[in-house]
């Protein structure tokens, strides 16, 4: 395969992979709005699905990073969708990953999108 194709499909993938991480999170929040007796089968058919497509995304060199909790920093490879609501960027954590960084091959091919929020 040529690079520039190479690249392509990295994109593509990385594309695919981030808008199931978004459907991921949608689903989960929409099952804690399901009738009690159905819930847990609807998490364990989310989870199950989930598992299946990072294992098939990890054989093509592709992994999705998330950054809940994590410090952020400058050098996070990942954009803050509200950092006009902080003064400075010293204390801040992230919140929740909107969109997960991509990497192919441990090259990053989409940075992520998080929302940030003060430690404590």
């Amino acid at each position: 395969m040529n690079e520039q194709l190479a690249d392509e499909a990295a994109k593509t993938l990385a594309l695919v992979a981030s808008e199931w991480f978004k459907t991921a999170r949608r689903l989960a929040r929409l099952t804690q709005e399901v009738a009690p007796g159905r819930l847990e089968r609807e998490r364990a058919q989310l989870s199950f699905a989930q598992n299946r497509i990072e294992i098939s995304l990890a054989r093509l060199g592709i992994r999705l990073v998330t950054h809940d909790g994590l410090p952020f920093t400058p050098e996070l490879p990942a954009e803050p969708v509200n950092p006009e609501d902080f003064d400075t960027e010293e204390g801040l954590l992230v919140r929740e990953t909107l969109e997960p960084t991509v990497l192919f091959e441990g090259r990053i091919v989409a940075r992520g999108r998080v929302v940030l929020g003060k430690e404590g």
